[in-house]
Protein backbone atom coordinates (compact mmCIF):
# COMPACT_ATOMS: atom_id res chain seq x y z
CA UNK A 1 0.00 0.00 0.00
CA UNK A 2 0.64 3.30 -0.81
CA UNK A 3 -0.03 6.89 -0.03
CA UNK A 4 0.43 9.90 -1.76
CA UNK A 5 -1.10 13.69 -0.76
CA UNK A 6 -1.61 15.88 -4.01
CA UNK A 7 -2.75 19.29 -3.21
CA UNK A 8 -5.63 19.31 -1.06
CA UNK A 9 -6.33 15.42 -1.53
CA UNK A 10 -4.61 12.11 -0.88
CA UNK A 11 -4.71 8.44 -2.42
CA UNK A 12 -4.30 5.09 -1.25
CA UNK A 13 -2.84 2.76 -3.79
CA UNK A 14 -3.20 -0.85 -3.00
CA UNK A 15 -0.35 -3.46 -4.02
CA UNK A 16 -3.15 -5.19 -5.89
CA UNK A 17 -4.49 -5.05 -9.12
CA UNK A 18 -8.21 -4.08 -9.22
CA UNK A 19 -8.07 -7.62 -11.60
CA UNK A 20 -6.72 -9.45 -8.63
CA UNK A 21 -9.37 -7.69 -6.24
CA UNK A 22 -12.08 -9.25 -8.67
CA UNK A 23 -10.70 -12.50 -9.15
CA UNK A 24 -10.82 -13.22 -5.56
CA UNK A 25 -14.50 -11.45 -5.11
CA UNK A 26 -15.50 -14.17 -7.92
CA UNK A 27 -14.44 -17.57 -6.58
CA UNK A 28 -12.77 -16.94 -2.98
CA UNK A 29 -14.71 -14.37 -1.55
CA UNK A 30 -13.88 -14.96 1.76
CA UNK A 31 -10.30 -13.97 1.37
CA UNK A 32 -11.36 -10.80 1.34
CA UNK A 33 -12.40 -10.65 4.92
CA UNK A 34 -9.28 -11.20 7.75
CA UNK A 35 -10.36 -13.21 10.63
CA UNK A 36 -9.36 -13.74 14.12
CA UNK A 37 -8.71 -17.01 15.49
CA UNK A 38 -12.49 -17.20 16.59
CA UNK A 39 -13.99 -16.58 12.99
CA UNK A 40 -14.93 -12.90 14.09
CA UNK A 41 -14.58 -10.75 11.24
CA UNK A 42 -11.50 -8.17 11.94
CA UNK A 43 -11.10 -6.13 8.53
CA UNK A 44 -12.78 -6.53 5.02
CA UNK A 45 -11.60 -5.25 1.74
CA UNK A 46 -13.49 -4.46 -1.44
CA UNK A 47 -13.64 -2.82 -4.63
CA UNK A 48 -16.32 -0.69 -5.82
CA UNK A 49 -16.31 1.88 -8.43
CA UNK A 50 -19.66 3.22 -7.59
CA UNK A 51 -18.10 4.00 -4.27
CA UNK A 52 -16.42 7.10 -3.32
CA UNK A 53 -13.78 4.77 -1.36
CA UNK A 54 -12.56 5.06 1.80
CA UNK A 55 -10.77 3.03 4.82
CA UNK A 56 -11.01 2.62 8.94
CA UNK A 57 -10.43 0.38 11.08
CA UNK A 58 -12.68 -2.47 10.05
CA UNK A 59 -12.01 -2.24 6.65
CA UNK A 60 -11.15 -0.06 2.91
CA UNK A 61 -13.48 0.48 0.02
CA UNK A 62 -11.17 1.06 -3.17
CA UNK A 63 -12.87 3.09 -5.67
CA UNK A 64 -10.69 3.56 -8.48
CA UNK A 65 -7.27 2.62 -10.00
CA UNK A 66 -3.67 4.15 -10.36
CA UNK A 67 -2.53 2.09 -13.23
CA UNK A 68 -3.51 -1.74 -12.63
CA UNK A 69 -3.54 -1.25 -9.06
CA UNK A 70 -6.60 -0.48 -6.77
CA UNK A 71 -7.17 2.94 -5.52
CA UNK A 72 -9.71 5.66 -3.60
CA UNK A 73 -9.06 9.66 -3.46
CA UNK A 74 -10.23 11.39 -0.49
CA UNK A 75 -10.41 15.31 0.03
CA UNK A 76 -8.73 17.21 2.65
CA UNK A 77 -9.22 20.70 4.10
CA UNK A 78 -7.90 23.23 1.82
CA UNK A 79 -6.86 25.46 5.26
CA UNK A 80 -3.93 22.78 6.40
CA UNK A 81 -0.58 23.04 5.87
CA UNK A 82 1.68 19.97 4.23
CA UNK A 83 2.42 18.85 7.69
CA UNK A 84 -0.81 19.03 9.00
CA UNK A 85 -2.15 17.24 5.99
CA UNK A 86 0.50 14.21 6.32
CA UNK A 87 -0.79 14.18 10.31
CA UNK A 88 -3.87 13.44 9.20
CA UNK A 89 -3.85 11.26 6.66
CA UNK A 90 -1.58 9.35 9.18
CA UNK A 91 -4.35 9.86 11.71
CA UNK A 92 -6.78 8.45 9.56
CA UNK A 93 -5.25 5.21 7.93
CA UNK A 94 -2.89 4.10 10.88
CA UNK A 95 -5.65 1.85 12.59
CA UNK A 96 -6.04 0.04 8.80
CA UNK A 97 -2.34 -0.25 8.26
CA UNK A 98 -1.43 -3.87 9.59
CA UNK A 99 -4.79 -5.76 8.84
CA UNK A 100 -4.95 -3.60 5.61
CA UNK A 101 -1.45 -5.05 4.40
CA UNK A 102 -2.30 -8.72 5.96
CA UNK A 103 -5.55 -8.92 4.12
CA UNK A 104 -3.81 -8.06 1.08
CA UNK A 105 -1.08 -10.34 1.59
CA UNK A 106 -4.14 -13.29 2.19
CA UNK A 107 -5.05 -12.10 -1.47
CA UNK A 108 -2.78 -11.99 -3.24
CA UNK A 109 -2.60 -16.07 -1.94
CA UNK A 110 -5.61 -16.78 -2.48
CA UNK A 111 -5.23 -15.08 -6.25
CA UNK A 112 -2.57 -17.41 -6.37
CA UNK A 113 -4.57 -20.44 -5.72
CA UNK A 114 -7.33 -19.66 -7.68
CA UNK A 115 -5.19 -19.19 -10.85
CA UNK A 116 -3.38 -22.70 -10.21
CA UNK A 117 -7.08 -24.00 -9.67
CA UNK A 118 -8.32 -22.39 -12.98
CA UNK A 119 -5.15 -24.06 -15.26
CA UNK A 120 -5.41 -27.15 -13.70
CA UNK A 121 -9.63 -27.49 -14.91
CA UNK A 122 -8.21 -25.83 -18.36
CA UNK A 123 -6.34 -28.90 -18.26
CA UNK A 124 -9.30 -31.23 -18.24
CA UNK A 125 -11.53 -29.57 -20.95
CA UNK A 126 -10.98 -30.97 -24.55
CA UNK A 127 -12.78 -29.44 -27.40
CA UNK A 128 -13.67 -31.76 -30.00
CA UNK A 129 -14.90 -30.77 -33.43
CA UNK A 130 -19.12 -31.62 -33.94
Amino acid sequence: MNVTITGDSFTVISNLDVEQIKKVEKYQPSALVLRDKDNNDLFALDYNNKSAGCIGTYGVIYSTCVGKKAAFTNLLPSELSDTEKKERVTNLIASALQNLDLVEKQIAVACGAVDKLIAEIATKITVTAV
